[in-house]
């Protein structure tokens, strides 16, 4: 049986060495501390379910964000061809934790930040580039991680197809504030807080609406740059209550400057959790925000999310050909 086309969109293949941490004397990852962190990397069955992994132990996360580093180098990334950015890591307390693939210039080609937890969290994250380039892959802790112990069961960059659920959200559990925008117009005035607000305590976003403005779409929580792929079915999920009965409007629209609207769907948030639904394919590859509105009717009113979503399941995928 020969080998699949390297370029074949239904072939998973990691692109990142030992990306599962299973080897210690000859690993490609450089571990690396700045100014005055002090750290350590460990090899060993540190994984989900004692799988192999590698344990960050900090005693001092320096002064800045980046100053504790794990870094793959000299990554060869080919155009048009879809990648995951593959995160499943932990940590012994909630602490962030940002991972860059840079390319050998200084520019960033994608990154995200995952606000770690004591539970094992994985997340798929997917990016294109436009032109062949050379890439380093890096993971960023520091400042705000001293005295705690990171264990990374998998870092990697994988070519081809998603895993059978993927979200195309960053922290559709809204488990960070930094991958969502507040925006108010007019009059409106609102303001968003980050914490215990999803379903029975989990990580969730609290809005409280002082005015809603002069129209329903004058508050928002929003999300941009959503890749989107034809053929494949998308569903859009939000999970939400508020303290009274709000309309709202969930809207995905293209940012190729016409802003054309893929899916609207207008739904109520209630005083208990609901989770409002929709499914929407596009005809060509889409670069899309996704927003959630409010506005003159949500007054006073305290709205809190648990979930806002894009993703889809294997079901859903184009059959390979």
């Amino acid at each position: 049986m020969s080998a699949p086309a390297p370029d074949d969109p239904c072939t998973n293949r990691s692109i990142v060495q030992d990306s599962e941490f299973q080897t210690v004397a000859t690993s490609p990852w450089e571990f690396r501390t700045r100014s005055s962190a002090v750290a350590n990397a460990t090899w060993g069955a540190f994984g989900e379910a004692g799988a192999a992994a590698v344990r960050l132990n900090v005693q001092s996360g320096g002064t800045a964000p980046w100053h504790v580093q794990l870094v793959q180098a000299a990554l060869t990334l080919e155009p048009e061809v879809p990648y995951w950015l593959r995160i499943k890591a932990r940590a012994s307390r909630a602490l962030r934790m940002k991972v860059k693939v840079k390319a050998v210039d200084g520019s960033v080609i994608t990154q995200t930040t995952s606000q770690l937890a004591q539970a094992w969290e994985e997340s798929w994250m997917q990016f294109y580039v436009e032109a062949q380039v050379q890439v380093d892959l890096r993971v960023f802790i520091g400042k705000e991680s001293s005295g705690a112990v990171v264990d990374l069961d998998a870092i990697d960059i994988v070519a081809g197809c998603p895993p059978c659920h993927r979200s195309l959200v960053e922290a559709p559990n809204m488990s960070h504030e930094d991958a969502w925008e507040l925006r108010t117009a007019s009059s409106a005035e609102a303001n968003a807080t980050w914490g215990p607000f999803g379903e029975d305590g989990a990580e969730g976003a609290r809005i409280r609406v002082q005015d809603g403005g002069q129209k329903r779409w004058h508050v928002q929580l929003r999300q941009d740059a959503i890749l989107l792929e034809p053929g494949v079915m998308y569903q859009v999920a939000v999970k939400a209550k508020a303290s009274s009965s709000v309309v709202s409007r969930i809207l995905i629209k293209s940012e190729d400057g016409s802003s054309a609207v893929i899916s609207s769907l207008r739904s109520e948030i209630a005083l208990t959790w609901g989770v409002a639904t929709a499914e929407f394919q596009v005809d060509a590859r889409v670069q899309a925000k996704l927003q959630v509105l409010f506005g003159r009717d949500s007054a006073n009113t305290v709205i809190d999310f648990d979930t806002i979503d894009i993703f889809t399941e294997c079901a859903n995928l184009p059959s390979e050909t």
